[in-house]
């Protein structure tokens, strides 16, 4: 189900030395139906954070959450899973974060609906796919369940207790500011 993908490009790569992030890239991709942008953001301990949205959405504050009924997403996701195994490829210390978005729909009678934050549905199925592609001898699996959010710690990372602690508290406190400011 998850064995094919689509052929993504870079299209930018820049520092961005603003919340927290380093650099991040811009990859796309298009389906047979949309085009994708996948943005990878580099953050301190060599945390690259996933993210992808379908272009339609871009200027949508809710891009990360709709969902469309138009697109096959098993291909969609291991594009992005793609990406990241070339990032670690890269970079044999890389460890890997996302958030697994709560879906937000519009129904049939023009009602918004929104699916609760925690242990939302992308994440259930990118913590399944994170066990089938990644495994647990080079990464240990860490879930917020309650946050729908996900770390794999790359194993050369030691102590992986300290390491988890560190990205946490950063994580922790870059939120903090975000919510702060806005």
């Amino acid at each position: 189900m998850f064995d094919t993908s689509y052929i993504y490009h870079l299209v930018d790569h820049k520092a961005v030395p603003i919340y927290g992030v380093l650099e991040s890239w811009l990859y796309k991709f298009t389906t047979t139906k949309k085009r994708y942008l996948v943005i990878v953001e580099r953050y301190q301990y060599n945390i690259y954070v996933i993210k992808f949205y379908a272009d339609c959405h871009a200027l949508s504050k809710n891009k990360y959450n709709l969902l469309l009924k138009d697109e096959q997403p098993a291909p969609i996701i291991r594009t992005c899973i793609n990406i990241m195994l070339e990032f670690f490829a890269l970079n044999p210390r890389a460890s890997f974060g996302f958030i697994g978005a709560a879906s937000v729909n519009k129904t049939r009678k023009g009602k918004i609906v929104s699916e609760g934050k925690e242990n939302t549905q992308r994440f259930r199925v990118y913590q399944t796919l994170m066990f089938n592609f990644f495994g647990q001898e080079t990464f240990e699996h860490s879930q917020n369940v309650r946050r729908s959010a996900y770390l794999l710690i790359n194993r050369q990372n030691q102590p992986i207790d300290g390491f988890k602690a560190r990205a946490e508290e950063m994580f922790r406190q870059m939120y903090l500011n975000l919510e702060e400011q806005q």
